[in-house]
């Protein structure tokens, strides 16, 4: 039956202002936008009075990165914001290409069933998924899986090999690479790169990379603008989240950035005033080579000695416990110094009990975003919106704890039409574009019907390539996502 959404005010991700328009959806397709006349056949949602916007694409997310995206494929939280499309394979990290013995974020899951990008495609498409996604292939990961955690670089029948599965990935329809200039401590050489992007280039994509760490901000945003002009390829820079402290690099650093008008950079920063990360990255390197090396290392007193001293400078209350073991659940939305002081432990040790009782795989939520910067990083012309987040089907406590955080933007600038147009941009048209994603991103005759009603700046009704996976605020668990793969131009 066709769908008719009636008397909304439309911002189409163009970056354009809102206006009043009806929007007629046949499968998952919208075929029709005007002033349109009802007819017998459609079903009609109303959108008086509401923001009818597309369905907003999340660029920097985790949903890879474990077995959830399996054991819970409906991405339920990202719905509730309007997320849509998600993307994964960031920091250098993906799912796939999966190599059997390597080092995988996978290697320790059972009844892993493919190897390929192709192949895990497959397996969700035939498993199904909530919203549409798409992936990065992750350069560390294939680079860690040959050099199984030894710190040197890498020989020419190496490289080779690592050329040809990228390749192969991208041909997959994988969207880019994801990339981490360090690995296992070093610098990735610059031949290494320079190969990388040349198939990034050939291959029409974009790289992404991965901006960890308040050291250097500067000098490394530096490194990818030279990256991004010498290669010609379209550049993503992960995770410029302006923290409480150091303002100055980070400032510098966006100015320089949008200084750049003959290359194609964007940078992303979330709504939400957190990131995500592994409790196990608060390990320094020199305490293991690998995880299962630092699991074993943290118990011996002489390593502990050496650490706790480091960790003083953590502030424990800006460290909230998110996404933990089933049987931990209960302390998820608690911050580190609540967990410590429970144990009448300092938070040094408590972090210590973080990582034990754990086994190394919580993961946390940094809340360290210095507001007023962040506006001027959402004005900026190079920014775009991501969550930097896995789906918190497992937090519940911690994503109460956040989800409003798009809803208050909107609210701040819906009296500015303008500032909505641009705001939406962010968020579904410049990452569709960024990314090459086809036939998303905009409201337009002939996309896929990705498409989000906002009431009073909250998601009302949210439609996934036609399908209502909210129907009146309520999700509805639908499985009518499909597989992002990237065309070539």
């Amino acid at each position: 039956m066709p769908l008719l959404i009636k008397n909304g005010l439309v911002c189409d991700g163009s970056g354009s202002q809102p206006q009043k328009q009806d929007i007629l959806i046949q499968g998952d397709r919208i075929v029709r936008i005007g002033d349109l006349q009802k007819s017998s056949r459609d079903e009609v949602l109303d959108a008086s009075g509401n923001m009818v916007v597309p369905g907003f694409i999340d660029v920097f997310t985790h949903v890879d990165k474990n077995s959830r995206i399996l054991s819970h494929p409906h991405l339920t939280h990202f719905i509730e914001e309007g997320v849509t499309t998600v993307i994964g394979g960031n920091s250098g990290i993906s799912a796939a290409p999966f190599f059997r013995g390597g080092d995988s974020i996978w290697k320790h899951e059972e009844n892993i069933g493919w190897s390929s990008v192709k192949d895990f495609f497959s397996v969700l498409s035939e498993h199904g998924i909530g919203a549409n996604m798409g992936m990065l292939v992750g350069y560390n990961s294939i680079r860690n899986s040959i050099l199984r955690d030894t710190p040197r670089d890498l020989t020419d029948p190496e490289m080779k090999a690592i050329e040809k599965t990228i390749d192969t990935s991208l041909s997959e329809g994988a969207l880019g690479v994801s990339l981490d200039l360090t690995s296992q401590g070093n610098e990735i050489p610059i031949r290494e790169i320079e190969s990388l992007l040349r198939i990034v280039k050939r291959q029409e994509s974009v790289v992404a990379i991965s901006l960890e760490g308040e050291r250097d901000v500067l000098k490394k945003i530096r490194r990818m603008v030279r990256i991004a002009k010498k290669s010609g390829v379209r550049v993503e820079i992960n995770s410029l989240v302006p923290s409480l402290g150091p303002e100055k690099p980070y400032r510098e650093g966006r100015e320089f950035l949008e200084k750049q008008k003959n290359a194609s950079l964007h940078f992303d920063i979330p709504p939400f005033p957190v990131s995500a990360f592994p409790v196990s990255t608060l390990l320094p390197d020199w305490v293991g080579k690998n995880l299962e090396e630092k699991k074993e290392a943290i118990k011996l007193a002489r390593i502990q000695e050496r650490l706790l001293p480091e960790w003083q400078r953590i502030r424990g209350d800006s460290i909230v416990i998110g996404n933990l073991p089933h049987n931990l659940e209960f302390l998820e939305g608690k911050t580190l110094r609540d967990f410590s002081d429970s144990l009448h432990i300092s938070q040094e040790r408590g972090l210590l009990k973080l990582l034990e009782v754990s086994d190394m795989k919580a993961i946390c939520f940094l809340e360290h975003r210095n507001e007023e910067l962040f506006r001027e990083f959402l004005n900026s012309s190079k920014s775009i919106l991501a969550s930097h987040a896995a789906d918190f089907a497992h937090s519940e406590a911690v994503h109460k704890r956040y989800r409003k955080k798009l809803k208050r933007i909107f609210e701040e600038i819906s009296e500015d039409p303008v500032l909505v147009g641009v705001l939406v941009s962010k968020l579904s048209g410049v990452p569709a574009e960024h990314y090459n994603i086809r036939r998303r991103g905009f409201l337009k005759e002939g996309y896929y019907a990705d498409i989000v009603i906002l009431e009073n700046s909250t998601p009302r009704e949210v439609l996934v390539n036609g399908k209502r996976a909210m129907k009146e605020g309520s999700v509805q668990k639908t499985l009518s996502g499909k597989m992002v793969r990237r065309i070539k131009a």
